[in-house]
């Protein structure tokens, strides 16, 4: 079998173009983000492209509107309970994919806190892109390539998404064409500067033109694994769909929660949790941090993956 790819931003709109002759799913080319705005729907075409990337630690950036509204209705009632209107509020919502949900909790914070500070992180928000005719290739901030591209294919380079020999040999072997032969060029064209990397950022048209007009909303990389980037304590950390099984072993865990621990002020909200789509429940919790731990103020009744770990984090 032969499956091909979309490097067409106008295929976006048609369903059909989406799917190969016998019913599967074509990957979508994450350099497309670039062209959204360009898009019939630039919201819809963001949620496809980024709807099956991965960036090299294997996690996905899939997102919609809308996903944490009464989550986050009862994070507010939290904040407005414990943080004067006339206060400064300084807020780290991490791990926010392409940051829609991250505007969308700005928006509702902005008109009571004027001494707003908002960071949204993720582990990667700028990408870059190298071409040569019709090949080209993804690559993080790390220099690890993510995606690989001959017209008419796609390729997504990460284990979970390496091409099947058995069921899609002409795959497999321009795979292992441009892999061996066309990406070694590349790398070496830029280094040689024949070439130029473009930049490519994955935040939401929302996101980026929020951005872009309000200089409180902040869209930086971060990874949860390292000390907090923020030039202060925060009073509010939100991370959602993040602290999950299938990004964290225990023990890892164990320390980005030691990390959050550390970047909230005193008495400051902790709020967690993952659901499956927009509006659907989500299973997770609000913690407040204390002298050595986290106090529970709330948690949904079936526990978050993360539950224990905050709940059960004593400063040594």
């Amino acid at each position: 079998m032969l499956k091909t790819g979309v490097q067409d931003i106008e295929a976006l709109a048609d369903p059909r173009r989406l799917r190969t002759l016998f019913g599967g799913r074509r990957r979508i080319s994450v350099a497309l983000y670039a062209k959204i705005a360009q898009a019939a729907d630039p919201e819809r075409a963001a949620e496809l492209i980024l709807e099956h990337f991965a960036d090299a630690r294997g996690a996905y950036k899939r997102t919609q509107r809308h996903r944490f509204d009464d989550f986050d209705a009862r994070v507010l009632a939290f904040v407005a309970e414990r943080f004067a209107a006339d206060a400064p509020l300084t807020v780290h919502d991490a791990g926010v994919s392409d940051a829609r949900t991250a505007a969308e909790l700005f928006e509702k914070l902005a008109p009571r806190y004027a001494q707003l500070d908002y960071y949204a992180s993720d582990y990667d928000t700028e990408l870059r892109v190298l071409r040569a005719g019709r090949v080209h290739a993804v690559l993080d901030r790390g220099g690890r390539v993510l995606e690989l591209g001959a017209r008419p294919f796609v390729f997504h380079v990460v284990a979970r998404e390496r091409e099947n020999f058995r069921l899609y040999p002409v795959n497999y072997a321009v795979l292992q064409y441009v892999e061996r032969c066309r990406l070694p060029r590349l790398l070496e064209a830029e280094r040689a500067h024949r070439i130029e990397a473009e930049t490519l950022t994955l935040a939401s048209p929302r996101a980026s033109a929020l951005a872009a007009r309000d200089a409180r909303f902040h869209l930086i990389a971060h990874d949860l694994r390292d000390p907090s980037p923020l030039p202060r304590p925060a009073d509010l950390v939100r991370a959602m769909n993040v602290l999950n099984e299938s990004y964290f072993d225990r023990a890892a865990l164990a320390s980005v929660v030691g990390r959050l621990f550390e970047g909230l002020g005193a008495g400051g909200l902790l709020a967690t949790g993952s659901n499956d789509g927009a509006s659907s429940p989500v299973k997770g919790g609000i913690y407040r941090k204390g002298r050595r731990g986290f106090e529970v103020l709330w948690r949904s009744a079936e526990a978050h993956y993360a539950h224990d770990s905050i709940a059960g984090f004593a400063v040594p």
